[in-house]
């Protein structure tokens, strides 16, 4: 999707010379392009779990997509802004973006599989972790035989695996805040998974985990302390 999109670009740049991306961007098309909503609906959220956090603090901010979340964070006067997201298309758009929006040096894009971050984030590298949508998009993985074994499906796999990752390279006491209008919690549906106490977050690998539900947007909002 984001080639085709990049793709697009490129070819009204060719009939338009002076087109940038913000111009492209700024159309009915992508005005919405915001999963789970604009900045407004995170942001009554986030507010407080990062007032604490100094305007240089490290953030991170995983499958950041076409989502202005980043920009708007960095408007905040939040300067240290890592972005993640699994499409080189994608990276190489948004930086090109957030140097027009903001200026050289803004905002780091970085290709990235947040299953896999070892080689590339280094333990207690980051104050805070957000996700918006990304980690249900996993969540959603679909793994057929599995289920009908018994055996934990790839969703949940890839929701503990993700957090492995995430407590890995947070610091200290920092906050892991997951935007997404999924139950993590899984209501067993037998009495085998009632026995399991099957959730999709490992609950031994964090100190806390905190769930607030947005009644208004629908919306689950989980902060995990490492």
């Amino acid at each position: 999707m984001y080639s085709k999109i990049k793709l697009d670009y490129e070819e009204k740049k060719k009939l338009n010379n002076e087109l940038t991306l913000s111009q492209y961007f700024e159309n009915e098309k992508y005005l919405e392009r915001d999963w789970y909503g604009e900045f407004s609906v995170v942001k009554k959220h986030l507010k407080p779990i990062m007032k604490n956090l100094k305007k240089d603090s490290t953030i991170l901010i995983l499958g950041a997509g076409l989502s202005t979340l980043p920009v708007d964070i960095y408007k905040m006067g939040y300067k240290n802004i890592v972005c993640t997201d699994i499409s080189q298309s994608l990276c190489e758009m948004m930086k090109e973006y957030s140097i027009e929006v903001l200026g050289e040096n803004s905002i780091q894009y970085i290709l990235q599989d947040m299953r896999n971050m070892e080689s590339t984030f280094a333990e207690n590298s980051f104050d805070i972790v957000i996700d918006k949508a990304t980690l249900d998009s996993l969540y959603m993985e679909e793994d057929a035989e599995s289920y009908e074994e018994g055996i934990v499906d790839k969703g949940i796999e890839n929701v503990r695996t993700v957090q492995h990752q995430v407590i890995r390279i947070l610091k200290p006491k920092r906050k892991w805040v997951v935007f997404s209008q999924y139950d993590y919690s899984l209501e067993p549906e037998t009495e085998e998974e009632s026995k399991d106490d099957l959730i999709s977050f490992d609950t031994h690998n964090c100190s806390k985990i905190s769930i607030t539900h947005d009644d208004e947007e629908s919306l689950f909002v989980y902060v995990l302390t490492k």
